[in-house]
C-alpha cells in the first residue's frame, strides 16, 4: 500500500478509530488500526471485539492495499508532523515507512490478514444519518 494523505484529516482519522482501540489486549493486532487504501480513499478501522469506528478520508492512493499499524505509535508520529502530506508506504513484510517533510519514520507493523473483521451491521432496523447531523444531535442532549 502507498499512500498520500492530508495531515490534519489523517490525524482526525487516526484519532477516531483510535477510540475503539484497547490499551491492552491478548491479541496484538486490536493495538493496531487496520487501513486499506483503494480508489482515492483511506479507511481506517479500530476495534476492540466489542465496539469498532471505521471512517474514511480521501487520499493518493499510489498503490492499493491493506496495512494494520500500531495506534498509539502512529498516532504520536502524525501528532508530532509538520502541517503537510504524509506519505504512508507498507511493503508485503508489513514494514511501515512513513514520512512528511523532512520526518522519517520506520516500523513494523501487523499483517493485516490478522485483523478481525469488523462485524456488519443488521440492516433490518437500521437508518443513515449524516455525521454532522448527528453530532449535532449529540450537542443537543
Amino acid at each position: 500500500m502507498n499512500i498520500i494523505c492530508d495531515k490534519s484529516n489523517l490525524s482526525e482519522a487516526v484519532a477516531a478509530a483510535s477510540r475503539a482501540v484497547p490499551r491492552a489486549s491478548s491479541i496484538a493486532t486490536l493495538g493496531g488500526i487496520y487501513m486499506v487504501g483503494d480508489k482515492g480513499a483511506v479507511t481506517l478501522c479500530g476495534y476492540n471485539l466489542e465496539m469498532g469506528i471505521r471512517t474514511k478520508i480521501e487520499s493518493d492512493v499510489e498503490e492499493s492495499g491493506a496495512a494494520c499499524i500500531p495506534a498509539k505509535l502512529l498516532g504520536d508520529i502524525i501528532a508530532k508532523m509538520p502541517n503537510e502530506d504524509v506519505y504512508i508506504d507498507v511493503d508485503e513484510k508489513d514494514l511501515v515507512k512513513i514520512r512528511c517533510g523532512k520526518s522519517k519514520y520506520r516500523m513494523v507493523g501487523f499483517h493485516p490478514s490478522e485483523f478481525p473483521e469488523l462485524p456488519k451491521p443488521s440492516c433490518e432496523h437500521s437508518i443513515s444519518i449524516p455525521g454532522n447531523t448527528l453530532k449535532s444531535m449529540i450537542r443537543q442532549t
